[in-house]
């Protein structure tokens, strides 16, 4: 999915080089779309770090390792903050 986004991103750009061929109204919506289409982005970016925070403590319970639990638990909490 996050591949598909980014040539979608791409082809969006593409459009919006060849912005002679376009009037200003598609123009402006295709603008719209690039950013909606970069924020989509940087959120499943975002995702991804919580999931390896996520998978960082369920190793670390797993290895019953309790202090480096509590700091990947503080860091997801952190990232989970800052994503809302």
């Amino acid at each position: 999915m996050y591949e598909i986004g980014c040539d979608a991103l791409e082809q969006i750009d593409a459009a919006l080089d060849a912005n002679d061929l376009f009037g200003d109204d598609l123009q402006t919506q295709l603008q719209t779309l690039s950013v909606k289409a970069r924020d989509v982005e940087n959120q499943q970016e975002n995702d991804a770090e919580i999931l390896e925070g996520i998978q960082g403590t369920a190793i670390s319970v797993s290895m019953e390792n309790g202090d480096d639990a509590m700091e990947y638990i503080d860091q997801l909490r952190d990232a989970l903050g800052q994503t809302e």
